[in-house]
């Protein structure tokens, strides 16, 4: 019965959000203000599928907590051990995009690092738990039942998760990786053949990333020689004032015929896109 209050507020407030995005196209506003209107509906979106995304891992998850009306001492402490453990992943990763919007620096803060593992930790275990919902919807249509299947399904879940997010943190952690194309043009002239173009993409500069993951980036750009440098958006994550010291190395970016940016839509999400020209 909760659950069905829940999912019609739900249903409320993804309906009120419609209209409004709806309103906010459909009104004769200044840019500004549409930008400020879509940031604001953006973000309470966002907070209305974190609401639901967290209620359905928190769920799950809890299922793997040993009984509070046991009478042994060690399975309270234990239940309550695992309670504070996943209360705090499930609560810093609701809480993750403020957190880094709030704990910018030079680096990355640890509480940012922290808080942005266990959001992508927790999207994982939501996808991994849809996929096993529906495998064993399956085999119990094929008659097939297994003893414990909400606690098996968490595990499995859970286990997959972990590991495919410390592969990625794994991966990260060894910097760029450099994938060379060879682009065939008919016309171009004899003189530009063989020119050398680097295109940096989703840097993602801000709670995540911080001046030295970006200064590892350069040096391996400066190793190339490239003629042309090309950033084709997402650099940072957050506004100029907050980077502008951190964003420092891209002035070691060295090419022949010079280096070239534009805008991604994470410049725009920070709401100073236009700063960014200025600066």
């Amino acid at each position: 019965m909760a659950d069905m209050r829940m999912y019609r507020a739900f249903g409320g407030i993804g309906a009120l959000l419609a209209t409004t995005f709806a309103g906010t196209i459909l009104l004769d506003l200044k840019p500004q203000r549409k930008i400020i209107l879509f940031r604001i509906q953006v973000f309470l979106l966002f907070f209305m599928v974190m609401c639901a995304l967290s209620r359905f891992v928190w769920i799950n998850l809890t299922v793997l907590l040993p009984s509070r009306r046991s009478n042994s001492k060690m399975l309270l402490v234990v239940h309550w051990s695992m309670y504070i453990v996943l209360a705090s992943f499930v609560g810093l990763a609701f809480f993750s995009m403020l957190i880094g919007r709030f704990f910018i620096g030079f680096e990355p803060y640890f509480i940012s690092r922290l808080a942005f593992t266990c959001l992508g930790l927790l999207i994982l275990i939501f996808f991994n738990l849809c996929v096993l919902n529906a495998l064993f919807a399956i085999l119990r249509l094929c008659s097939f039942t297994l003893p414990n299947a909400d606690k098996w399904k968490t595990v499995i879940a859970t286990t997959v998760s972990v590991l495919l997010c410390i592969q990625g943190l794994t991966t990260a952690s060894k910097g760029p990786t450099i994938v060379g194309v060879t682009v065939p043009l008919a016309k171009l002239p004899r003189s530009l053949d063989g020119t050398t173009i680097v295109q940096l993409s989703d840097i993602h500069l801000g709670p995540m990333v911080g001046s030295a993951d970006l200064d590892r980036v350069v040096n391996t750009v400066s190793v190339m020689k490239p003629d042309i440098i090309v950033i084709t958006g997402d650099l940072v994550d957050s506004t100029v004032a907050n980077l502008k010291q951190a964003i420092l190395p891209l002035k070691k970016l060295k090419s022949k015929y010079g280096s070239f940016f534009v805008t991604g839509n994470h410049e725009y999400h920070t709401g100073d896109a236009d700063a960014r020209y200025k600066s």
